[in-house]
């Protein structure tokens, strides 16, 4: 019923570059992380009123785990070389593939509902905490986009061996 996802079947992956750029690329995921990470948490200490509720709150607490899943696997590809098999690309480029996907998406889902908030408490809510809140929240998105770049235009390099 429930078959392996991943399975080692001897996949190699190889980054055509230099050793200087590999260093490049893994401190720029070591940056990357700790933008995201720096954005996320300077959001929570805001104290805005949204965050005693919960459809504000929660999507919140979901954004910290695709953050520490990225960093994750930034530290993970630290310690690889250009060549890598299956399970270690999984583990560290794929990881911060799709944990910077998630990223995006639950900040996204985040901002949307704060602003549900900003509308539904407007005269009761404080606006000024909302909006620095929210750019907070932008900027998280901002750094994942432009690691969405990043990864674009680095790992494009990648080649496929059996």
């Amino acid at each position: 019923m429930f078959k392996e996802k991943y399975k080692n079947d001897n996949r190699f992956y190889k980054l055509d570059i230099n050793e200087t750029d590999l260093k490049k690329m893994k401190r720029y995921n070591f940056y990357y992380f700790l933008g995201m990470f720096a954005f996320w948490l300077l959001a929570g200490l805001v104290n805005q009123d949204s965050s005693r509720t919960f459809y504000v709150l929660f999507p919140y607490y979901f954004i910290f785990l695709p953050v520490i899943y990225f960093g994750y696997g930034a530290f993970n590809f630290s310690g690889l070389l250009a060549n890598m098999d299956g399970v270690a690309y999984d583990g560290s480029i794929r990881r911060m593939h799709r944990s910077g996907l998630g990223i995006i998406i639950w900040t996204g889902i985040n901002i949307l509902l704060d602003i549900i908030y900003i509308i539904l408490n407007f005269h009761t809510a404080n606006i000024g905490k909302e909006i620095i809140y929210a750019v907070c929240l932008v900027g998280v998105i901002v750094v994942g986009v432009l690691y969405g770049k990043f990864y674009d235009k680095s790992y494009t390099k990648m080649v496929f061996t059996s």
